[in-house]
């Protein structure tokens, strides 16, 4: 059975797309009798009746902010709908609908906006209060409304040691009466930017996620390291000017006169650096490298930054990052009451256990302290293949253990090109996480792979699985289990038993923009529904070359999202170059200049001119080094209005190298 419903709204050809991600696309009524979800780029939320065998019909469309990413109820007559572009809460009472059939339609509207902070992203309720996650920024926090919140005011943005992650509470009865309402607190938590919020099941808790939480990975600048490689051919010095190492003699960090070096905490006490960037020192065409930025990842036993040799790195970097993800807040006091680490470094959502209150928060984990894309043959290194690993983390909140588990762990990494078989047991880009009314099962929404995963929490749970010892969670079997829904699974409700004494499962798709309704039992296909949509066409088609692992990667387990996340960025940096690659030319007429090339061109040579072609590579004004170097990773947002500005140029052919004329025409590219 399918339903499309069509609405008045703007036209395909003035739609501006903002990718916003669902965070809590769904809820249900407290009766369970009308199903609320939003339409994001339709700036609305639709209503749909529920019938006694789990059926849905529409009953009516309600325009809310932009951008619309979660919807919570609060009563039988109230639901919150979180707006991410408008910056906003839209309260809706939907009283007229609680005795209307899908025949007759009704009137639902927003009673009240409520104001918030920069992209608010989830709503929960717990203890008669209304908790909204959203950027530590936005131009109502300083609102001269607030001057008496706590938390209100200047960001700070420019301070060390400011919580850049922060949760707006209302009370949810009386929000306030000043224009945009007036929160009890805004909470300031030491992290950047919350996505996912729950509720511990006695209510009493709130856990907020930080949304790119980071893993812990820094880079340090080119101009503090040593120079030279570990295979220099250069003596210890060369010239007035520069100063080389080779061997195991190290250098002050920073190269700076000693007066200005310092030691790091956990660094050489004699402030000191290892000497010798790590190979390879050359590209396959044996042209120099460039001296770049390096990669380096904090060691937890240690407590160093260490770069891939394991050498400690700690006095080039003047700053630790204390990887807080999960914070959990008391929903009496608003203070907050703890924090767990190490939890993953994209966190996308996360679901409590009635029962025994654990936490599981759906994240990937990057690998950007690896180097380079390629073979990897000549750097013994390579992220193909193994970018951002699939993961479900169980939180402990009552000891604090944290447990990753990965899910994809069937995959052989060293296979770069997978067999065809592996991708049909991952799972990618894991979206919304429900947990079933025993606490026994958890229903995982992979956007990438076109699957829901279903897994017995007490398998998460249990250590011996994971410990690489013995009988362990398998994929390969577990994913006999998993539900295959079209579309783009992004968000779910599971609903109790029906007439044919089954649960149902709604899936909201992000892809195509609908809902799907499945018998969780069986994963049979009962209902599906169709928004109106106002994006192009050509919008609907490219977003499945950004999320679908199954088509862009052999293993199934990343695509163009596990790094633009929602088309814009994971914040992390990769070493993305190929040592087993030749340098390019650049064949465009811009020319990529060096410093170093325009003084010894303008000034004439002098002593450290002979090191230019170690400094920036083959010293050629014209050349795309093959060791680039870690670069951060760009959003795709703004991409269309705003030129040519979202690689360095090397790959301007396009992916399918049809540009050949190097035109920089992104319908060829």
């Amino acid at each position: 059975m399918a339903i499309v419903f069509a609405l008045a709204s703007a036209h395909g050809a003035d739609f501006i797309a903002f990718e916003s991600g669902p965070v809590r696309p769904m809820a249900l009524s407290t009766d369970g009798r009308l199903l609320f979800a939003v339409n994001t780029p339709d700036n609305r939320l639709e209503v749909f009746a529920v019938n006694d065998s789990g059926a849905l019909g529409h009953l009516s469309s309600v325009p809310v902010g932009l951008e619309p990413v979660a919807v919570a109820v609060r009563s039988a007559s109230e639901v919150w709908v979180v707006n991410h572009l408008s910056d906003s809460v839209s309260i809706v009472n939907v009283e007229a609908l609680r005795s209307t059939d899908a025949a007759d339609g009704g009137a639902a509207f927003v009673a009240r906006t409520l104001l918030v902070g920069d992209e608010p992203r989830d709503i929960v309720f717990a203890q008669g209060r209304a908790f909204v996650a959203t950027a530590h920024r936005g131009q109502h926090r300083t609102h001269a409304s607030l001057s008496a919140v706590p938390g209100a005011g200047d960001p700070e943005l420019h301070t060390a040691g400011i919580g850049r992650a922060d949760v707006w509470v209302f009370d949810a009865e009386l929000p306030g009466r000043g224009v945009g309402g007036t929160p009890l607190k805004i909470i300031e938590l030491f992290g950047d930017t919350p996505r996912a919020l729950a509720v511990s099941p006695d209510g009493r808790t709130v856990y907020a996620a930080v949304f790119h939480s980071g893993n812990q990975t820094s880079v340090i600048h080119e101009a503090v390291m040593c120079r030279g490689f570990e295979d220099s051919p250069l003596g210890f010095s060369v010239g007035s000017t520069w100063a080389f190492r080779r061997g195991n003699q190290p250098c002050i960090a920073g190269q700076m006169p000693a007066r200005y070096a310092t030691a790091s905490p956990n660094g050489p006490a004699d402030k000191t650096l290892p000497a010798g960037r790590p190979l390879p020192s050359t590209s396959a065409d044996g042209e120099h490298a460039p001296f770049t930025a390096m990669i380096v990842k904090w060691h937890q036993e240690s407590e160093e930054w260490r770069d891939s040799r394991s050498l400690n790195y700690s006095n080039g970097i003047r700053f630790y990052l204390p990887d807080k993800d999960v914070f959990a807040i008391n929903a009496d006091t608003l203070e907050e009451a703890a924090s767990f680490r190490h939890v993953g470094t994209t966190l996308y959502n996360m679901a409590t256990n009635p029962e025994n209150g654990n936490i599981y928060v759906a994240n990937t984990d990057a690998q950007n302290h690896v180097r380079f894309e390629g073979p990897g043959i000549r750097g013994g290194s390579t992220v193909q293949g193994d970018i951002a690993r699939v993961q479900i983390t169980v939180i402990d909140p009552h000891t604090g253990s944290v447990r990753q588990r990965h899910l994809n762990r069937h995959i052989d990494y060293s296979v770069l090109k997978a067999p065809i078989e592996v991708r049909t047991h991952s799972l990618s880009t894991p979206l919304e996480v429900q947990v079933s009314a025993d606490g026994a099962s958890l229903y995982l929404a992979a956007l990438g792979s076109d699957r829901i995963g279903v897994f017995a929490t007490a398998d998460l749970e249990n250590d011996a699985l994971w410990d690489g010892a013995g009988e362990e969670f398998d994929p390969e079997v577990a994913s006999s289990s998993y539900l295959p829904v079209a579309g783009g699974p992004a968000g779910l409700l599971l609903d109790g038993p029906q007439e044919d004494g089954n649960d149902r499962l709604y899936v909201f798709t992000h892809i195509d923009r609908g809902l799907k309704v499945i018998d969780a039992t069986s994963g049979a296909l009962l209902q599906a529904v169709s928004f109106h949509n106002p994006e192009p066409a050509s919008v609907v088609v490219g977003r499945r070359m950004l999320y679908d692992a199954a088509a862009t990667s052999s293993n199934g387990e990343s695509s163009c999202a596990s790094c633009h996340v929602f088309g814009d960025t994971d914040h992390l940096s990769w070493n993305l170059g190929n040592p087993d690659a030749a340098n390019a030319a650049n064949p465009q007429p811009f020319p990529t200049f060096s410093d170093f090339f325009l003084n010894c061109d303008i000034y004439g040579h002098y002593p450290g001119c002979e090191l230019v072609p170690y400094i920036n590579g083959n010293g050629d004004q014209l050349a795309f080094s093959a060791l680039k170097g870690p670069m951060a990773t760009q959003t795709m947002r703004g991409m269309s209005p705003h030129g040519h500005m979202h690689w360095r140029g090397d790959r301007s052919p396009g992916y399918f190298g049809t540009d050949e004329g190097q035109s920089l025409d992104e319908r060829l590219s």
